[in-house]
């Protein structure tokens, strides 16, 4: 048992233990004691009488420092370290601690202001400055005799304007007084108290003994103890060794967490949310830490963190901690940042009896620089926010019971900072009524009702005892589909058998005509000894022939096997082989080695008859879809004719009827096909086919036109083709469904301000569950910059989220995405490619044949599933994990950016990211100006290191982006680049250096970029040191935050660079012109030059109501 955490889960529930002898004296703020507090006293008695004993022997023996050795200055400790950067680039409002108290009664102001200045003046932390000295950073007294509590007479609405300051002050902590204390009389019983330190020399456990000390001279008069232990004697006895190897091991293969919102964010809304445990909850919790012999906090962390790997989807995680660091008594009394944000890996399972050992064994070295650590580990910190602090959970949030002057009562006003200090954090703390829970997010991250459901899951959690129980989801039970395609078919020929079914250019079959060719194919087919269930090849182009040949081998019960004209022989034969061809129907030249060969012209002229309808069921396959498998060799998809009917059956996400005119632009051998040859044909519409030639513009306006084209389904990349170059080309259009791919909302919304008429449908699912799983009808108003869900199910089908051990996870978690229902596909033709991704699934306790998608997703908060990447399509970079996609589409927000793709490529032992391009024809390719723009939208780890401009994206057969060509693209650009190096000037030469000692980096060129090269906040001070050195003069750290390449560095430092000897604050004397436009002035300059108006000018208007004399 770690006797300091025990001590501070009892003086969170106001119960303070001392000890006389052998004997523990108890003060409790609440009464009668908590039974569950008393029993562990019991328990812990020795324990407690032993520790409390022994640190008052300890605080006797600590060597105090001479008023000589702390003149001279103490090193700060490696918690301060880690938040020193920060101050020192003025980024640190969020860590102060400016609090306020409204005190009622007789305060004797006077009496009020002697008792802040004796505690000023007892607190190395309060009258103490920095001082950097070479590359350590010491923290030595420095009183200030006129330091006196600030009076002013005023209302609330002053006071809160003081507050208000006091959120926004920028602690100068080499020269500013860091202890702030401004009184507000409203009345002669009512006055507001402001309190305000910047963290870096204070923590929540210090500004409690801060306040019983105030209170205690205020009461008693009791004079300063000289000879007490304080700050600076703590840290001069600090260990050299802070415990880095021990966390490099503890730490090892971590990969930072990203947190997603389920609604959309907005950036100002509140920040804070209460929640409140009920009792009965409080009382669950309770027995859950008591029937696992931990602590309440023990029990709370782990089911906490539990609900947070279920989140976003990861089974390794690491919540942060603070913890009071005062694992000895005479620390107890100590004021000054002692406390460590711990940093607990916790994997999904753990118990919490193996938390809580690893807890007490990772406080045990807190007192650690994890800054330090973070190069090391692979991972960085972005726009101030750590990667081990992306969520924290607190047991106790500061200051909550608050002893009052005597004649007067005290009231802690409920404030917040500015903003939340971490993504997300938990504070848990114990009230009248249980414990009450404190959200603290980043609104620009996470929503608030993102947070509400967090909590959900979480009191969810406590109430089932930390069992986890599957969420309550819709079957995925279908009653079994009679019949089978060839049927249905057959009911549209009997309705309307002179309707026009397929149409190419000037051609056209009626229903009766094709109905009647695909009858004498089949009954060649027959005798060609074809039979229901063999498999039949078919390498036809576009058009009726086509129609005809498939209609005829669903006419024999057969299997139809769509290959492309230019497959290679080694892919054909593999086909072949795999899928046993009875035959293929071909031209001559398409034919297939070995494989009985049926020539198309030959079958047409066969005489026409009918042929009875094949005694095959729904679940019987219909066609065969071949991808790309992962060893290389192809891998057979073979799909049923309940897939196909349930596809387009009474569809829940779009219209199909016999006004359909239905384009068919995608070839055979793509699961889109289907979708645009059965859903015209079943449903008495027209299969509208394009001519055997590029899908250009002029030709789908043509073909819209001539044919009354009223809905089509286009790959991603083929749409946003067609936008870009003309989004007019819709025109006639009624329905449009785009997928394949993730879909640009920037181009849905250019295409809806051009068509008012049209619905465009994202469109999402795998081959093996018959080209759809889900769909999204995009409403006209989607925002241009958000992305688009992929949506609800379509009819006949189920999509589950599970984690990585299959169980079902509820709305918001991250997991992978589950198809069930009728489109399943009945497997593999190559048993051994089936790895695991043909499963079966307990939904509702009952098994279930599923598909794992190895696309991986969560429900939103409107049921919409949301897709989040491959499993292929995430990468490492820096420690995080990157979705690819996600910066393609900020890339695609801009303007002058036609389409985006990005990659990953292998450097050195870590990879990088390389961006494309495709520009409007009527803009420059400007890489630097493309980067800096995109920065202010993404994280760094997220910023391309490489942009490269393309003419045209290379496309694969199915018109998806090649990656491999754009590998080969970037591979040809960076040789090229290399070939014609720009060389380095003499200052850039200097900084490239330094950069290339303090990042361990390669060569460093012109566009070489900080932050992209593994900087950091830390990097940062050590590059501007080791410069100030090697050019001998001073450097303000505002040149390194904004100039991060290292061409505009090395300009803002021959520009701003001062003489050694010379004053930070006399800058502007120094400064030579003209200066660097800042990033935000560079941008606007861009838009200027670029069309220049008034729409940035700032007219003011003033109105004087006097007359001015000369």
């Amino acid at each position: 048992m770690n006797v300091n955490v025990l001590l501070a889960e009892l003086k969170q529930q106001g119960i303070i233990v001392k000890a006389n002898g052998d004997k523990l004296n108890i003060k409790s703020s609440v009464s009668p004691i908590p039974a569950e507090a008393v029993a562990k006293i019991r328990k812990y008695k020795e324990e407690l009488l032993a520790f409390l004993n022994q640190a008052s022997q300890a605080k006797a023996a600590v060597a105090l420092l001479s008023e000589q050795e702390k003149n001279a200055g103490v090193a700060i400790s490696a918690k301060q370290m880690s938040l020193w950067p920060l101050y020192k680039m003025k980024q640190s409002e969020n860590y102060n601690i400016p609090m306020s108290f409204v005190i009622r009664g007789k305060l004797d102001i006077e009496r009020l202001a002697d008792s802040l200045s004796q505690a000023y003046r007892a607190y190395d932390a309060l009258h103490s400055v920095f001082v950097e000295v070479g590359d350590q950073v010491l923290l030595k007294p420095n009183y200030d005799g006129a330091w006196q509590l600030e009076v002013v007479d005023g209302d609330e609405s002053l006071a809160q304007d003081i507050y208000a300051q006091e959120q926004q002050r920028q602690f100068n902590l080499k020269q500013d007084c860091l202890f702030i204390a401004r009184l507000v009389r409203i009345t002669s019983e009512h006055s507001v108290l402001v309190l305000n330190f910047p963290h870096i020399i204070i923590d929540g456990w210090s500004i409690s003994q801060l306040w019983r000390r105030v209170i205690a001279f205020y009461d008693g008069g009791k004079q300063v103890l000289a000879s007490s232990a304080d700050y600076l004697d703590y840290l001069a006895q600090l260990p050299a060794d802070n415990g880095q190897a021990y966390w490099r091991n503890r730490l090892q293969g971590y990969e930072a967490m990203q947190l997603h919102s389920l609604t959309p964010c907005q950036a100002d809304e509140a920040h804070v949310i209460y929640g409140q445990l009920s009792r009965q909850e409080s009382k669950q919790l309770d027995t859950l830490a008591h029937d696992a012999q931990v602590s309440t906090f023990s029990a709370a962390f782990t089911l906490f963190a539990e609900m947070i790997g279920r989140y976003v989807g990861l089974d390794d995680i690491v919540i942060s901690t603070p913890y009071a660091s005062r694992d000895q008594g005479w620390l107890h009394e100590i004021v000054g940042y002692m406390v460590s944000m711990v940093p607990v890996r916790y994997r999904r399972g753990m118990s919490s009896k193996q938390v809580q050992q690893n807890m007490h064994q990772d406080m045990a070295v807190a007192n650690t620089d994890f800054n330090a650590l973070l190069p090391e580990l692979g991972l960085q910190t972005h726009e101030g926010r750590h990667p081990l602090q992306q969520v924290v959970f607190a047991w106790q949030d500061g200051l909550t019971e608050l002893d009052s002057f005597s004649q007067t009562t005290v009231q802690r006003m409920e404030t917040s900072l500015k903003s939340a200090k971490f993504p997300l954090m938990l504070s848990m703390y114990v009230n009248d009524e249980g414990y009450q829970l404190k959200w603290e997010f980043d609104p620009k991250l996470i929503s608030s009702q993102t947070v509400l459901t967090l909590q959900q899951a979480f009191f969810a959690l406590i109430r089932q005892q930390g069992q986890y129980l599957p969420p309550a989801v819709a079957t995925s039970a279908f009653p079994p589909l009679k019949g089978n395609v060839a049927s249905r078919l057959a009911a549209q020929v009997n309705k309307s058998p002179e309707a026009v079914a397929v149409t190419q250019g000037d051609r056209e079959l009626s229903y009766r005509q094709l109905w009647l060719q695909a009858s004498s194919m089949a009954l060649a087919l027959q005798g060609a000894g074809v039979a229901a269930g063999d498999c039949v090849g078919v390498c036809l182009p576009q058009g009726p022939e086509l129609a005809a040949a498939l209609v005829g081998i669903v006419l024999t019960g057969a299997v139809y096997v769509p290959y492309a004209k230019d497959e290679s022989a080694t892919r054909l034969s593999q086909i072949a082989h795999q899928a046993e061809l009875a035959c293929v129907i071909s031209t001559a030249e398409q034919a297939i080695a070995g494989v009985p060969w049926l020539d198309i012209q030959q079958m047409l002229t066969q005489p026409l008859q009918e042929c009875p309808l094949p005694e095959i069921s729904a679940d019987s396959p219909i066609y065969i879809n071949f991808s790309s498998g992962t060893t290389g060799e192809p891998k057979g998809i073979k799909c049923l004719h309940q897939g196909v009917i349930r596809l387009v059956e009474n569809p829940n996400f779009m219209s199909l009827n016999a006004q359909t005119r239905m384009l068919s632009a995608a070839p055979a051998t793509f699961d889109a096909f289907t979708l645009e040859f059965w859903g015209a044909l079943l449903n008495g519409g027209q299969v509208c086919f394009i001519d055997d030639k590029l899908l250009d513009v002029a030709h789908l306006r043509s073909i819209i036109q001539q044919h009354n084209v009223n809905t089509a389904w286009l790959t991603a990349a083929l749409f946003h083709t067609l936008v870009d170059l003309d989004c007019t080309v819709f025109d006639g259009l009624k329905q449009l469904l785009v997928g394949g791919d993730v879909v640009s909302p920037s181009h849905i919304r250019r295409v809806y301000d051009a068509h008012a008429d049209l619905q465009i449908i994202n469109g999402y699912g795998p081959t093996e569950n018959t080209t759809f799983t889900c769909c999204f009808p995009i409403p006209k108003n989607w925002p241009a910059d958000e992305a688009l869900p992929v949506g609800k199910v379509i009819q006949g089908t189920q999509a589950y989220i599970v984690d990585n051990n299959g169980q079902l996870l509820p709305q918001g978690c991250i997991g992978e995405i589950i198809a069930t229902g009728l489109g399943l596909a009945q497997g593999y033709l190559n048993q051994e490619q089936d790895v695991n991704r043909f499963i079966t699934l307990d939904i509702n306790g009952e098994t279930t044949r599923a598909y794992r998608t190895g696309d991986f997703g969560y429900f939103d908060a409107q049921s919409e599933l949301r897709f989040i990447g491959r499993q292929d399509q995430q990468v490492k970079i820096n420690g995080f994990r990157v979705e690819l996609e996600a910066i393609s589409r900020c890339f695609n927000e801009e303007v002058e950016v036609v389409r985006a793709e990005t990659i990953a490529v292998a450097s050195g032992s870590s990879q990088q990211l390389v961006g494309f391009i495709k520009l409007d024809t009527a803009c420059l390719f400007d890489e630097a100006k493309l980067l800096a723009r995109v920065d202010a939208k993404l994280p760094s780890y997220m910023i391309p290191a490489t942009l490269i401009e393309v003419i045209e994206f290379p496309l694969t057969k199915n018109g998806k982006v090649d990656r491999t060509a754009l590998q080969q693209l970037y591979r040809d650009e960076l040789n090229q680049r290399q070939s014609t190096s720009v060389p380095l000037s003499p200052m850039e030469k200097q900084i490239a250096t330094v950069w290339q000692n303090v990042l361990q980096c390669g060569d460093c060129g012109p566009n070489a970029h900080f932050y992209r090269l593994g900087g950091n906040s830390l990097a940062l001070l050590k590059v501007q040191n080791a410069l100030e050195q090697k050019l001998n003069c001073q450097l303000s750290s505002e040149i390194f935050q904004r100039h991060t390449m290292l061409s505009e560095l090395a300009k803002a430092i021959e520009y701003g660079a001062l003489p050694a000897d010379s004053d930070e604050r006399s800058v502007r004397q120094a400064i030579q012109y003209p200066l660097v436009l800042s990033a935000e002035q560079y941008r606007l300059w861009l838009l200027h030059q670029g069309n220049p108006n008034a729409a940035y000018n700032i007219p003011l208007v003033i109105r004087f109501h006097r007359e001015f004399t000369g």
